[in-house]
């Protein structure tokens, strides 16, 4: 350790950075969440202050799992379908074609502008995994019995997130106004 000239602060390696305004992402304790006050100023609460990353890890998860479906459909649809019937050209096609709906969405996502753009898409990835979900549980006691749990709460977990952050960037844009 060593201290720095005039002061009593020591300096450390292991000691906490002395601006956390440099790391955005990792305030999530420092910042109050609280309801709004009325006739006073308003302020955010955590997920509302913070959804625009969130949304963004959102995507680049999206991206991830997106190209994981392009090159290895396999991995992706044996969990929901089973290893049996994860074999054939057509859910291999089917797999890559979701992998590609899941890209396109995540990039979009990542390269989004304004944070409206960013609601609007977090909004149709919600959907889309809100589509997946139902098809899961349309077809639920036909699937796998290990893999059917996981990819029910994969698809109803996204798409409650997706939907979260859509309204909590709503929820900023509004108070932002």
């Amino acid at each position: 350790m060593a201290c720095e000239s005039g002061s009593r602060r020591c300096q450390s390696p292991h000691a906490a950075p002395a601006s956390p305004s440099r790391y955005p992402a990792f305030t999530f304790a420092r910042a109050k969440a609280t309801r709004p006050r009325y006739g006073g100023d308003m302020q955010r609460s955590v997920l509302v202050e913070n959804a625009p990353c969130v949304a963004r890890l959102l995507g680049a998860a999206r991206c991830i799992v997106g190209l994981s479906a392009l090159s290895s459909p396999r991995l992706v649809s044996t969990p929901w379908l089973g290893r049996d019937e994860s074999r054939g050209l057509p859910v291999r096609i089917s797999a890559r074609a979701l992998g590609g709906r899941d890209v396109a969405l995540g990039a979009a996502a990542l390269a989004a502008h304004s944070d409206e753009e960013l609601r609007r898409l977090c909004a149709l990835g919600a959907a889309a995994d809100g589509v997946d979900f139902l098809a899961t549980v349309r077809d639920f006691p036909r699937l796998p019995r290990v893999g059917r749990w996981l990819v029910l709460c994969s698809t109803f977990g996204a798409a409650l997130c997706g939907a979260v952050c859509a309204a909590s960037i709503r929820g900023r844009t509004a108070a932002a106004d």
